[in-house]
Order: structure tokens, then sequence, then C-alpha cells
């Protein structure tokens, strides 16, 4: 039966000449979330920050303006003014745009990490579909089995129990349909995570439900810094850089020089020079308006990243929570599968006439549906695993795929 399974699922598993097959390691599939769309977007966009190098300069503004005088053209007053950027405010200015680049690659940072969480549970997926697709397999061979035993008793005996083949063929092609659903779930997987439908993955020396396990005991206390709160730090030091470079602009004290000539034609001193320059007294209600508002965003902003970070280490803890709760139904199941195959004695059954055949087909087929219980059990503990890595912020700091 278990050989039928096997090729069953070989199979399954794609149309792969031996020879050309293609298989991808986790490490390989772990280097792809670089070139996520949303990381490149991003990079992009701080390269070109990076380019452009926006800086304040020394000068600020420069304007000639002339006007007659009696309303005699040829009796002009010249003026040429030249406003400044103060040092303090060109230096907040940089800082400004060096904290707008820092929130880029904050942000660049957590589209990187949630691209990885896409791929780690898309490798996940496939892991666990193939092993429910091998048991899907068997139990499908069993119900083969029993629809050929129960033709076969209806032709020797010539009774026929319609229920009992009707409901042994739905159950058939139900599973029939599942099966055939994780066939496409499969190939939708390698798709995404290669390129092609008819790639592999190396699955050779993954952790176990065990290793998983005693990882995330370690996590039920671990901190780490996570990319989302990386990013509200970037913002917060965009906004302190924006305060500051409003304090520096509202305690600029020279404002411009000016230079003023005057040619009036007909008079002993035709030719007029003076020099000016205009001094701004520290204060700007318009700009402590800007300041109050600025306080204010930082505020919020503090207050969402404490919230933030309250709840990633709560969703932790639950999915923590989860994945133990999961692993206690997989014991229990598995108590129930060592209990069925000790309570009867299946040598002496099948010494029995058809009954005793029958009676093994139905407890290969509870087994074989007990197992599927586990698998998919185990699915959910594997989610929550991974789930409980995001959330803590660690999904980045190795493979977590492989077993040390």
């Amino acid at each position: 039966m278990w050989k039928y399974g096997v090729f069953s699922l070989l199979c399954v598993l794609g149309k792969v000449s031996i020879w050309s097959q293609t298989v991808f390691t986790t490490d390989q599939i772990i280097a792809r979330v670089e070139d996520a769309a949303a990381v490149v977007e991003q990079q992009r966009i701080a390269n070109f920050q990076r380019s452009i190098n926006a800086h304040l300069p020394f000068l600020d503004e420069i304007s000639v303006r002339t006007q007659t005088r009696r309303s005699d053209i040829y009796q002009q007053d010249y003026q040429a003014r030249i406003a400044v950027n103060g040092r303090k405010e060109r230096v907040s200015y940089q800082q400004v745009q060096r904290t707008e680049i820092e929130v880029t690659e904050a942000n660049k940072l957590e589209q990187r990490y949630a691209a990885l969480y896409e791929q780690y549970g898309q490798m996940l997926d496939y892991y666990a579909i193939v092993k429910i697709l091998a048991a899907q397999m068997q139990l499908l061979a069993v119900y083969e089995d029993k629809i050929k035993f129960l033709e076969n008793s209806a032709a020797l005996t010539e009774e026929p129990n319609p229920e009992a083949l009707m409901k042994v063929e739905f159950d058939r092609d139900e599973l029939r349909l599942r099966v055939q659903e994780n066939q496409y779930t499969l190939r939708e997987k390698m798709t995404l995570l290669t390129g092609s439908a008819d790639a592999q993955l190396d699955t050779s020396g993954w952790v176990n439900l065990a290793q998983m396990a005693a990882t995330c005991t370690v996590l039920l206390d671990s901190l780490s810094p996570h990319p989302s709160g990386a990013e509200a730090e970037a913002k917060m030091a965009l906004i302190n850089a924006e305060l500051a470079l409003e304090k520096a602009r509202g305690a600029q004290v020279f404002d411009f020089f000016q230079l003023r000539y005057t040619n009036r034609p007909g008079e002993p001193f035709r030719n007029d020079y003076s020099i000016g320059a205009g001094f701004n007294i520290p204060y700007n209600g318009s700009r402590n308006a800007r300041k109050e508002l600025l306080l204010i965003e930082r505020y919020a902003a503090e207050q969402e990243q404490i919230t933030l970070m309250a709840e990633l280490q709560a969703a932790k803890k639950k999915a923590l929570i989860r994945f133990f709760d999961h692993k206690s139904i997989i014991e229990s199941t598995h108590v129930q599968v060592q209990k069925a195959a000790q309570r009867y004695n299946l040598n002496e059954v099948a010494q029995l006439d058809k009954d005793g055949i029958e009676t093994i087909l139905l407890h290969q087929e509870l087994q074989l549906r007990r197992s599927l219980k586990i698998l998919e059990n185990t699915k959910s503990m594997i989610d929550y695993y991974l789930e409980a890595l995001f959330l803590g912020g660690f999904l980045d700091d190795k493979n977590w795929l492989k077993a040390e």
C-alpha cells in the first residue's frame, strides 16, 4: 500500500525529467527577496535621493530693483539685495535630507522583511503540502481497494451493498479533488518561489517540530528590533530634524545685504551710493506655530511606536500559544493512533473471511485520516512558528529552516 502511495506522489510532483531536474536550496530562495519589486523600488528611491544631494546654499535670493525719481526716467534709484541662509539653517537642512534617506532605507528594510516572510511562508507551505499529499495518495489507494472489495463481494455473493459503495466512491472523489487542488497549489508555490513550476525544493536538513518547539520556548521572553520599529524611529528622527530646521530659521538674525545706487542728472552730486543690511528679531509667529505642530506630530509618532511594539509583542505571544496548542493536539492524535494500532490484532483479523478484509481496510482508512489530522495541525504549527519569528523581529537573523 505504501509503495503505491510513494509512486503516486512521485507522479504528482511534476513531469520533470530526472536528467534535467532543477533543485533549489532554501538559501537560494531566501536570497531572491533582494529582487522583490517593493525592495527594488525603495532602493531606487534611496539612490535617487543620494544622487540629488540636495543642500541649502549660502545665497538664498538675489534681487535687483529700480525706480524713477520725480517722474524723470533719467533719475533712477538702483537697489541690489542679497538674502542669505544662516549656517545653522544650512546644517539643519542637510540633516533633514539625510533623515529622509534614512526613512526610505528603513522602509526598504521593512519591505524586505515582509518579502522574506512571504518567501518563508511559501517554502513552508510547499513542505507541508508535499507531506499531506503523500498521505492523501495513500488514503486514495485505500479507497480504491475498498471499492474493488465491495464490487468483488457483490459479484461473488450477489448481495450488493450500493449504499456502502456509493459512500466510498463519494469519499474517493472528494479526496481526488483535494489532491488535485494540492497539485495545483504545489505548482503555484514553485512558480512563485523559483519561476518554474517544474522545479523542486530541497527540504533535507530542515528543522523538525521538536526543534521548532525549542525555538518557540526561547522566543517567549526574547526581544529583537523589528523593522517596523526602525521605520518609526527614522520617521521620528525626520520630525526632529524638521523641528531643528524651524528653530534654526527662527533664530537667524542676519537677513540680507543691500547696495543702493542713485543717479541724479543735473545735480551737483549726481551719483549717490549707500550700503545697508537687514536683521531679524528672533521672533516669528508662523514658525512658532509650525514648531508646535511638529511637537504634536512627534508625540503622536512616539505613542504610535510604543503601541506598535506592544501590539507586536502581544501578537507574538498569541502565535506562540497557538503553536503549543496545536502541538498538544498532535500529541493527543498520536496517542489515538497508537491505541488504535494496539487495540486490534490485525493479523488475526486478516485470517477471517471477507469481513476481516473489510475491517483491515477500515482500520487503514481511519489511521490515515488520523495521520492527515496530524499533518494539518503540523501545518498550523509551522505557520505559527513562522508568525512568531516574524512578529518578534527575528526572521532576518539566520535561516530558520535549517537544523543547527
